[in-house]
């Protein structure tokens, strides 16, 4: 009697376990879904209120406007039409194809009060990776950076002949405490960076202090 009762408490246990861990993980998920749709819609919502500008100060030039951002626009929508069906499938599957890393670092778009600067090296080496992956890996630190300058600085976006993408902002910077934390976050920020990173057998490395901004850099590896 005491054995089926100590069976029958262990099996209402595993029960209540894995309930939990299905909740935490549709949790994550949908905390990770959530993320990367903000960040795909950033760039949509920027380019748009530059139309409205334009619209509203000089109509005459939207047309010469709207035919400089068209690609912003196609390449921001592709990206969500990616991530969409990627998520359909729960697990994403990845089509590997060759990448052009200063291509997606043309394509990142920045609201008005952060100035981007962008140093690409043409012998930055091309990758085999999925783009989807690689879009989000740059999509996810600009969007931190971003973030990290709310009142406003400058976003430096280098490539270099050795495969390295470095990612730099002028904003508060983060403790050796924080740092922590926006790596232990589940399915949000620099823990989606480093996991993608990890699937690329690429390296992250972060150099971050207060009042000195921060600095992120991955290796690609071709």
């Amino acid at each position: 009697r005491v054995l089926g009762a100590l069976v029958k408490r262990l099996r209402s246990s595993t029960v209540r376990l894995k309930e939990a861990e299905r909740r935490a993980t549709i949790g994550d998920l949908s905390r990770q879904v959530t993320h990367d749709i903000k960040n795909g819609l950033a760039p949509l919502r920027h380019v748009l209120r530059h139309f409205d500008q334009v619209a509203r100060d000089d109509p005459g030039g939207l047309a010469p406007v709207f035919a400089e951002r068209r690609a912003t626009l196609d390449a921001s929508v592709a990206y969500l039409d990616a991530l969409a069906r990627n998520y359909a499938l729960l697990t994403p599957r990845t089509q590997a194809q060759r990448i052009d890393i200063n291509a997606i670092a043309r394509s990142v778009v920045v609201p008005d009060n952060v100035a981007l600067r962008l140093a690409l090296d043409p012998a930055m080496p091309s990758i085999t990776a999925d783009p989807v992956g690689v879009r989000r890996i740059i999509e996810n630190i600009t969007s931190n950076a971003i973030a990290a300058m709310s009142t406003g600085g400058t976003l430096t976006i280098t490539t270099s002949a050795d495969g390295v993408l470095t990612i730099e902002d002028t904003g508060s910077g983060m403790t050796e405490e924080q740092l922590a934390r926006a790596f232990e976050g589940p399915g949000l920020g620099l823990s989606i960076v480093r996991r993608l990173v990890t699937d690329l057998a690429a390296t992250l490395t972060v150099d971050t202090a207060p009042g000195r901004g921060t600095r992120v850099a991955v290796k690609f590896h071709s």
